[in-house]
Parts: structure tokens; C-alpha cells; sequence
């Protein structure tokens, strides 16, 4: 890195603290998204139930319009898995996509499918939260995935490089069908009960939890026996 990229990035970062101070982390949130994960594809919003009304085809087209493609020249399952990983955890883009390819073929369901398969069924095939709440301080589980929040352009990128990797035949979750973040147990994202408890619950169907290099907090699960 060079000088004049050094004073951009030193400067960048002092913005942002200032940010910070002046306008809150919600903005600062904003700013880093532009400045690192490319334009914001869509916009939408969660209803009271969880789910998010508008039409995923509708919000496919867009997605490419703002990437600059036509209108027809994305795919409804890489949006959705766009999805996903922005909404799961972007930090892990590539690792969240092969899973979720292997949960798919597992399923023999589309991508898009798989990631809004909810109970109720009523809400397969729309976007939102993966838990919704239930009554004072309760919640239930309603999708496989969430996909309540808007992908941008990075997310994009990273889920076609993936697949283009899927369908080379390079897996480096050597077939894990789940994944899940230790971080986010224990009720710290809404929901989550015990990383021990979902071990034990996802043994039961034949699930062993696997960690890759690098990372000591995503962890995949792979079928056994």
C-alpha cells in the first residue's frame, strides 16, 4: 500500500469516527457498507410478522439494474443467497454459500427455495427473519435462513464466485449441510438457545460440528456414519 492509499484509508478511518461521535453507528454502519461492500442492491423493510412483502422477483430485477446488468441478467437464486449471507454473516460469504448449496441438493430444492422454506408454509417464498417473536420475550424459529436484510454489491460477488467454485467441484466445507456462529448463541442474536443444546439437537440427525482453518467462531456441520 502507498502512501496516498495510506492517507486515504488513515483518513477514512478518522471520518468514521467522527461519525461515530456526531451521528451514530447506524451511520457509520451506512458509510462502511458504501465504502467496502459496493452500492446497496435493494431496499426493503420487515412487516410486524417478520417477512418482507415484496415480490423476490421484483426485488431480483432491481438487483440487477443497480448492478448494472439487465434486467433479466441475474439469477433469483444468487440474490437470495446474496440474501443470506448478509443477512447470516458477510464476513463468511464463501463458507455460508457452499453450505447452503450442499443444504440445497440435500433438499433437491433451488437455492431460493431453501432459503425461505418456512413454517408456516405460508411464508415459503418470501424474505425475513429467521426467528419471529412470540408472545413476552419468546420466539420460534420460522425460517431456515434469514434473509431479512438487503444484499449489496460484494455480496453478489460472492456468491457467484462460490458457485462457479461449487460447480468446479471445490468444496472447503467438505459437504457441511449447516453452519452456524458460536458468537450468536445463547440469546445473544434473538432466538438462539445454547451452542451445546443445538450440537445435541443436530446430532440427532447425524450432524457432527467441524472448524475450519482460521476460524474458531463459524462452525460447520457435516453428516457422519
Amino acid at each position: 500500500m502507498d502512501d496516498d492509499q495510506l492517507l486515504l484509508w488513515g483518513g477514512l478511518g478518522v471520518g468514521l469516527a467522527v461519525l461515530a461521535w456526531w451521528k451514530g453507528p447506524d451511520v457509520v454502519e451506512a458509510v462502511r457498507d458504501v465504502v467496502t461492500r459496493g452500492d446497496r442492491l435493494t431496499y426493503t423493510d420487515v412487516g410486524v410478522d417478520g417477512q418482507i412483502a415484496d415480490e423476490p422477483e421484483q426485488l431480483r430485477a432491481q438487483a440487477a439494474i443497480a448492478l448494472g446488468r439487465d434486467a433479466g441478467d441475474l439469477l433469483l437464486d444468487v440474490y437470495s443467497a446474496a440474501r443470506m449471507v448478509r443477512s447470516e454473516g458477510a464476513a463468511r460469504a464463501n463458507i455460508r454459500t457452499h453450505v447452503l448449496l450442499n443444504d440445497a441438493a440435500e433438499k433437491g430444492w433451488s437455492v431460493h427455495q431453501t432459503v425461505t422454506a418456512s413454517n408456516p408454509s405460508l411464508a415459503s417464498g418470501r424474505y425475513g427473519q429467521q426467528y419471529t417473536p412470540v408472545g413476552p420475550g419468546g420466539y420460534k424459529t420460522v425460517k431456515r435462513y434469514s434473509t431479512a436484510r438487503d444484499p449489496y454489491r460484494a455480496d453478489v460477488y460472492a456468491v457467484e464466485e462460490a458457485m462457479v467454485e461449487h460447480r468446479n467441484g471445490l468444496d472447503p466445507t467438505g459437504g457441511a449441510v449447516k453452519f452456524l456462529d458460536i458468537s450468536s448463541m445463547g440469546g445473544v442474536q434473538q432466538g438462539t438457545g445454547s451452542y451445546a443444546a443445538k450440537v445435541a439437537d443436530w446430532a440427532k440427525e447425524g450432524l457432527r460440528p467441524f472448524t475450519l482453518p482460521g476460524d474458531s467462531d463459524l462452525v460447520v456441520f457435516r453428516r457422519v456414519g
